[in-house]
Protein backbone atom coordinates (compact mmCIF):
# COMPACT_ATOMS: atom_id res chain seq x y z
CA UNK A 1 0.00 0.00 0.00
CA UNK A 2 1.46 3.15 -0.93
CA UNK A 3 1.82 5.64 2.24
CA UNK A 4 0.31 9.47 1.97
CA UNK A 5 2.32 12.31 2.90
CA UNK A 6 0.93 15.51 4.71
CA UNK A 7 2.18 18.77 5.04
CA UNK A 8 1.29 20.68 8.47
CA UNK A 9 2.48 24.09 7.88
CA UNK A 10 6.48 23.40 7.31
CA UNK A 11 5.83 19.65 8.94
CA UNK A 12 5.50 16.58 6.56
CA UNK A 13 4.34 13.78 8.31
CA UNK A 14 3.97 9.88 6.62
CA UNK A 15 5.30 8.24 3.86
CA UNK A 16 8.56 7.82 5.71
CA UNK A 17 9.33 11.42 7.17
CA UNK A 18 10.67 12.37 10.50
CA UNK A 19 8.37 11.11 12.95
CA UNK A 20 7.22 14.22 14.50
CA UNK A 21 6.76 14.99 18.46
CA UNK A 22 3.38 16.68 19.65
CA UNK A 23 2.45 17.83 22.66
CA UNK A 24 -1.18 19.50 24.02
CA UNK A 25 -1.34 22.57 26.26
CA UNK A 26 -3.18 22.81 29.19
CA UNK A 27 -3.31 26.37 29.53
CA UNK A 28 -7.02 28.19 29.62
CA UNK A 29 -6.78 28.69 26.07
CA UNK A 30 -8.34 31.89 26.27
CA UNK A 31 -5.91 33.07 28.07
CA UNK A 32 -3.11 33.35 25.01
CA UNK A 33 -0.28 35.02 26.60
CA UNK A 34 -0.54 31.81 29.30
CA UNK A 35 -0.88 29.91 26.58
CA UNK A 36 1.83 31.18 24.15
CA UNK A 37 4.49 30.89 26.84
CA UNK A 38 3.52 27.01 27.03
CA UNK A 39 3.87 26.95 23.18
CA UNK A 40 7.33 28.08 22.86
CA UNK A 41 8.91 26.37 25.90
CA UNK A 42 7.53 23.25 24.35
CA UNK A 43 9.29 24.29 21.35
CA UNK A 44 12.65 24.80 23.08
CA UNK A 45 12.13 21.53 24.27
CA UNK A 46 11.96 20.08 20.78
CA UNK A 47 8.19 19.76 20.21
CA UNK A 48 7.47 19.56 16.19
CA UNK A 49 3.41 20.37 16.78
CA UNK A 50 1.34 21.68 19.68
CA UNK A 51 -2.55 20.92 19.67
CA UNK A 52 -4.66 23.50 21.57
CA UNK A 53 -7.86 22.84 23.14
CA UNK A 54 -10.54 25.20 21.92
CA UNK A 55 -14.04 24.70 24.25
CA UNK A 56 -15.59 28.14 23.04
CA UNK A 57 -15.67 30.67 20.10
CA UNK A 58 -13.76 32.99 22.36
CA UNK A 59 -10.94 30.60 22.33
CA UNK A 60 -11.11 30.10 18.95
CA UNK A 61 -10.50 33.73 17.97
CA UNK A 62 -7.55 34.37 20.44
CA UNK A 63 -5.80 31.38 18.68
CA UNK A 64 -4.79 33.59 16.25
CA UNK A 65 -2.77 35.48 18.43
CA UNK A 66 -1.29 32.62 19.56
CA UNK A 67 -0.34 31.59 15.97
CA UNK A 68 1.26 34.92 15.63
CA UNK A 69 3.63 34.51 18.43
CA UNK A 70 5.00 31.11 17.63
CA UNK A 71 6.26 29.55 14.35
CA UNK A 72 5.27 26.25 15.65
CA UNK A 73 2.22 24.75 13.68
CA UNK A 74 -0.42 24.52 15.47
CA UNK A 75 -3.53 22.36 15.81
CA UNK A 76 -6.76 23.15 17.00
CA UNK A 77 -8.65 20.45 18.86
CA UNK A 78 -12.53 20.87 18.76
CA UNK A 79 -15.48 18.87 19.41
CA UNK A 80 -19.59 19.22 19.17
CA UNK A 81 -19.52 23.12 17.88
CA UNK A 82 -19.01 23.71 13.75
CA UNK A 83 -19.25 27.10 14.16
CA UNK A 84 -15.76 26.92 16.54
CA UNK A 85 -13.90 24.83 13.86
CA UNK A 86 -14.78 27.24 11.10
CA UNK A 87 -13.75 30.22 13.10
CA UNK A 88 -10.24 27.81 13.99
CA UNK A 89 -9.51 27.72 10.27
CA UNK A 90 -10.31 31.66 9.70
CA UNK A 91 -8.14 32.52 12.97
CA UNK A 92 -5.00 30.75 10.80
CA UNK A 93 -4.50 27.25 12.21
CA UNK A 94 -2.23 24.79 10.67
CA UNK A 95 -4.11 21.41 11.02
CA UNK A 96 -7.84 20.91 12.43
CA UNK A 97 -8.57 17.82 15.09
CA UNK A 98 -12.00 16.63 14.92
CA UNK A 99 -14.65 14.00 15.67
CA UNK A 100 -16.26 13.47 12.41
CA UNK A 101 -19.16 12.18 13.94
CA UNK A 102 -19.75 14.57 16.53
CA UNK A 103 -21.20 17.15 13.62
CA UNK A 104 -24.07 17.03 11.57
CA UNK A 105 -23.13 15.78 8.05
CA UNK A 106 -24.32 18.92 6.26
CA UNK A 107 -22.45 21.11 8.73
CA UNK A 108 -19.76 18.87 8.41
CA UNK A 109 -19.59 19.46 4.78
CA UNK A 110 -18.55 23.51 5.60
CA UNK A 111 -15.89 22.12 7.46
CA UNK A 112 -14.59 20.39 5.20
CA UNK A 113 -14.69 22.71 2.37
CA UNK A 114 -13.35 25.44 4.49
CA UNK A 115 -10.41 23.23 5.72
CA UNK A 116 -9.71 22.48 1.38
CA UNK A 117 -10.08 25.55 0.52
CA UNK A 118 -7.10 27.02 3.09
CA UNK A 119 -5.30 23.78 2.89
CA UNK A 120 -5.58 22.40 6.43
CA UNK A 121 -5.44 19.20 7.01
CA UNK A 122 -8.14 17.22 9.31
CA UNK A 123 -7.05 14.31 12.10
CA UNK A 124 -9.59 11.84 11.91
CA UNK A 125 -9.28 11.76 15.79
CA UNK A 126 -11.52 9.04 18.37
CA UNK A 127 -11.26 7.67 21.40
CA UNK A 128 -12.39 4.58 23.05
CA UNK A 129 -13.50 6.90 26.04
CA UNK A 130 -15.73 8.92 23.51
CA UNK A 131 -17.83 6.12 22.14
CA UNK A 132 -20.37 5.01 24.82
CA UNK A 133 -20.67 1.51 24.16
CA UNK A 134 -18.57 -1.30 24.38
CA UNK A 135 -17.11 -2.11 21.03
CA UNK A 136 -13.94 -4.64 19.88
CA UNK A 137 -10.20 -2.97 18.84
CA UNK A 138 -11.74 -3.77 15.12
CA UNK A 139 -14.68 -1.88 15.55
CA UNK A 140 -12.61 0.90 17.03
CA UNK A 141 -10.49 1.03 13.90
CA UNK A 142 -13.52 0.80 12.14
CA UNK A 143 -15.26 3.48 13.19
CA UNK A 144 -11.92 5.69 12.39
CA UNK A 145 -12.33 4.38 9.29
CA UNK A 146 -16.12 4.95 8.62
CA UNK A 147 -15.05 8.39 9.23
CA UNK A 148 -12.32 8.91 7.02
CA UNK A 149 -14.20 7.63 4.40
CA UNK A 150 -17.08 10.29 5.05
CA UNK A 151 -14.53 12.99 4.12
CA UNK A 152 -13.37 10.83 1.39
CA UNK A 153 -16.53 10.98 -0.15
CA UNK A 154 -16.59 15.00 0.43
CA UNK A 155 -13.68 14.99 -1.54
CA UNK A 156 -11.20 15.35 0.71
CA UNK A 157 -8.40 13.07 1.34
CA UNK A 158 -5.77 15.75 3.57
CA UNK A 159 -5.88 13.38 6.15
CA UNK A 160 -4.50 12.32 9.26
CA UNK A 161 -5.81 9.33 11.18
CA UNK A 162 -5.52 8.07 15.34
CA UNK A 163 -7.64 5.82 17.19
CA UNK A 164 -6.59 5.64 21.14
CA UNK A 165 -7.27 3.50 23.65
CA UNK A 166 -6.24 3.77 27.21
CA UNK A 167 -5.19 0.24 27.20
CA UNK A 168 -1.33 -1.31 25.92
CA UNK A 169 -2.35 -4.53 24.37
CA UNK A 170 -5.64 -2.88 22.41
CA UNK A 171 -3.30 0.40 21.42
CA UNK A 172 -1.31 -1.79 19.57
CA UNK A 173 -3.78 -3.70 17.84
CA UNK A 174 -5.54 -0.97 16.81
CA UNK A 175 -3.45 1.27 15.37
CA UNK A 176 -1.96 -2.24 13.40
CA UNK A 177 -5.46 -2.74 11.74
CA UNK A 178 -5.18 1.13 10.78
CA UNK A 179 -2.12 0.74 9.32
CA UNK A 180 -3.27 -2.26 7.64
CA UNK A 181 -6.15 -0.84 6.45
CA UNK A 182 -5.64 2.82 5.45
CA UNK A 183 -2.77 4.37 4.00
CA UNK A 184 -3.10 7.74 6.24
CA UNK A 185 -0.33 9.15 8.54
CA UNK A 186 -0.81 7.45 11.50
CA UNK A 187 -1.13 9.70 14.92
CA UNK A 188 0.02 7.07 17.61
CA UNK A 189 -0.32 7.73 21.54
CA UNK A 190 -1.71 5.66 24.43
CA UNK A 191 -4.47 7.87 25.47
CA UNK A 192 -5.14 9.02 29.29
CA UNK A 193 -2.17 7.11 30.22
CA UNK A 194 -2.43 8.90 33.70
CA UNK A 195 0.11 10.26 36.25
CA UNK A 196 3.75 9.28 37.14
CA UNK A 197 6.34 6.69 36.18
CA UNK A 198 3.60 3.43 35.68
CA UNK A 199 1.81 6.19 32.68
CA UNK A 200 5.09 6.66 31.58
CA UNK A 201 6.55 3.12 31.31
CA UNK A 202 2.46 1.99 29.89
CA UNK A 203 3.28 4.91 27.01
CA UNK A 204 6.83 4.06 25.96
CA UNK A 205 6.26 0.19 26.02
CA UNK A 206 2.69 0.41 23.18
CA UNK A 207 4.71 2.79 21.33
CA UNK A 208 8.30 1.00 21.13
CA UNK A 209 5.87 -1.83 19.38
CA UNK A 210 4.09 -0.06 17.30
CA UNK A 211 7.53 2.54 16.24
CA UNK A 212 9.22 -1.49 15.66
CA UNK A 213 6.94 -2.40 13.26
CA UNK A 214 7.19 0.81 11.36
CA UNK A 215 3.59 2.14 12.60
CA UNK A 216 3.44 6.26 13.81
CA UNK A 217 4.19 9.02 11.62
CA UNK A 218 3.73 11.66 14.46
CA UNK A 219 3.44 10.87 18.40
CA UNK A 220 2.07 12.16 21.58
CA UNK A 221 2.83 10.74 25.10
CA UNK A 222 -0.06 11.73 26.80
CA UNK A 223 0.42 12.26 30.46
CA UNK A 224 -1.48 13.61 33.40
CA UNK A 225 -0.08 17.06 34.23
CA UNK A 226 2.94 19.33 32.88
CA UNK A 227 3.21 18.77 29.10
CA UNK A 228 7.04 19.55 29.66
CA UNK A 229 7.62 15.95 30.59
CA UNK A 230 5.32 14.89 27.43
CA UNK A 231 7.88 16.03 24.62
CA UNK A 232 10.89 14.79 27.05
CA UNK A 233 10.12 10.91 27.06
CA UNK A 234 8.93 11.26 23.52
CA UNK A 235 12.56 12.66 22.57
CA UNK A 236 14.14 9.49 24.59
CA UNK A 237 12.23 7.64 23.08
CA UNK A 238 12.77 8.15 19.43
CA UNK A 239 16.63 8.38 20.31
CA UNK A 240 16.40 4.84 21.43
CA UNK A 241 14.30 3.56 18.54
CA UNK A 242 16.30 4.96 16.65
CA UNK A 243 14.39 7.16 14.70
CA UNK A 244 15.68 10.66 15.82
CA UNK A 245 19.35 11.79 15.41
CA UNK A 246 21.58 14.47 16.70
CA UNK A 247 22.01 13.70 20.35
CA UNK A 248 24.02 13.34 23.27
CA UNK A 249 24.44 10.28 24.90
CA UNK A 250 26.33 8.59 27.72
CA UNK A 251 26.69 4.90 28.02
CA UNK A 252 27.61 3.87 31.87
CA UNK A 253 28.05 0.71 33.56
CA UNK A 254 25.54 -0.53 36.54
CA UNK A 255 28.27 -0.51 39.01
CA UNK A 256 29.49 -3.35 41.06
CA UNK A 257 32.53 -4.68 43.10
CA UNK A 258 35.50 -4.45 40.58
CA UNK A 259 34.30 -0.09 39.82
CA UNK A 260 37.08 2.15 40.17
CA UNK A 261 35.59 5.61 39.42
CA UNK A 262 32.49 7.33 40.75
CA UNK A 263 30.47 6.14 36.93
CA UNK A 264 26.98 7.81 39.02
CA UNK A 265 28.60 11.17 39.56
CA UNK A 266 30.37 11.52 36.39
CA UNK A 267 27.61 10.29 34.26
CA UNK A 268 24.75 12.50 35.93
CA UNK A 269 27.20 15.41 35.40
CA UNK A 270 27.35 15.02 31.88
CA UNK A 271 23.49 14.30 31.10
CA UNK A 272 22.32 17.57 33.46
CA UNK A 273 25.28 19.24 31.54
CA UNK A 274 24.70 18.60 27.99
CA UNK A 275 21.40 17.24 28.17
CA UNK A 276 20.45 19.81 24.96
CA UNK A 277 23.61 19.60 23.28
CA UNK A 278 22.45 18.63 19.67
CA UNK A 279 25.33 16.82 18.31
CA UNK A 280 26.22 12.71 18.27
CA UNK A 281 28.18 11.99 20.36
CA UNK A 282 28.25 8.96 22.29
CA UNK A 283 30.32 8.82 25.69
CA UNK A 284 31.18 5.96 27.33
CA UNK A 285 32.15 5.87 31.34
CA UNK A 286 33.14 2.17 31.94
CA UNK A 287 33.91 1.57 35.84
CA UNK A 288 36.32 -1.41 35.69
CA UNK A 289 37.93 -3.22 32.09
CA UNK A 290 36.05 -5.63 32.01
CA UNK A 291 33.84 -3.97 29.50
CA UNK A 292 35.21 -0.45 29.52
CA UNK A 293 38.09 -1.35 26.31
CA UNK A 294 35.04 -2.62 24.47
CA UNK A 295 32.49 0.23 25.13
CA UNK A 296 35.97 2.59 24.68
CA UNK A 297 37.07 1.07 21.09
CA UNK A 298 32.82 2.08 20.36
CA UNK A 299 32.45 4.84 21.41
CA UNK A 300 33.51 8.66 20.25
CA UNK A 301 34.35 9.45 23.47
CA UNK A 302 35.19 6.65 26.36
CA UNK A 303 36.95 6.00 30.08
CA UNK A 304 37.88 2.81 31.05
CA UNK A 305 38.33 3.51 34.83
CA UNK A 306 41.37 2.31 37.16
CA UNK A 307 41.98 2.62 40.26
CA UNK A 308 43.98 5.60 40.31
CA UNK A 309 44.29 6.56 37.03
CA UNK A 310 41.91 5.70 34.15
CA UNK A 311 42.12 5.37 30.11
CA UNK A 312 40.69 8.00 27.90
CA UNK A 313 39.13 6.86 24.10
CA UNK A 314 38.59 8.98 21.25
CA UNK A 315 36.98 8.07 17.94
CA UNK A 316 37.66 4.13 19.18
CA UNK A 317 41.82 5.04 19.71
CA UNK A 318 43.41 4.92 23.40
CA UNK A 319 44.51 8.01 23.91
CA UNK A 320 46.22 8.80 26.70
CA UNK A 321 46.03 7.98 30.44
CA UNK A 322 44.50 10.51 32.78
CA UNK A 323 44.29 10.86 36.64
CA UNK A 324 40.58 9.96 38.09
CA UNK A 325 40.22 13.43 39.46
CA UNK A 326 40.83 15.06 36.62
CA UNK A 327 38.12 13.30 34.37
CA UNK A 328 35.12 15.67 34.68
CA UNK A 329 37.72 18.65 33.47
CA UNK A 330 38.88 16.83 30.93
CA UNK A 331 35.86 15.45 29.00
CA UNK A 332 33.98 19.00 29.11
CA UNK A 333 36.96 19.81 27.47
CA UNK A 334 36.65 17.45 24.53
CA UNK A 335 33.24 17.54 24.30
CA UNK A 336 33.05 21.65 23.88
CA UNK A 337 35.56 21.28 21.36
CA UNK A 338 34.90 17.63 19.58
CA UNK A 339 34.69 19.34 16.24
CA UNK A 340 37.88 19.38 16.26
CA UNK A 341 39.33 15.85 17.02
Amino acid sequence: MERKEVLIKNIKIGNGQRIAIQSMTNTISTDYISTITQVNKLKDMGCDIVRISLPSMEAAINISKIIKNTDLPIVADVHFDYKIALQAIKSGVHKLRINPSNFPPEYLLEVVHAAKSENIPIRVGVNRGSIHDLISNEQLAEYALKNVLLLEKMGFDNIVVSAKTSNVRDSIIVNKYLFNHSPYPIHIGLTEAGFGKFAEIKSIYSLSVLLNEGIGDTLRISLTGDPDREVKLAKYLLRAAGKLGGFFEVVACPTCARTQIDVERISEFLETKYENLKKDIKVSIMGCLVNGIGEGLNSDIGICGGKDKSVLYIKGKRVRIVENHEIEELLVKIIDNFDQY
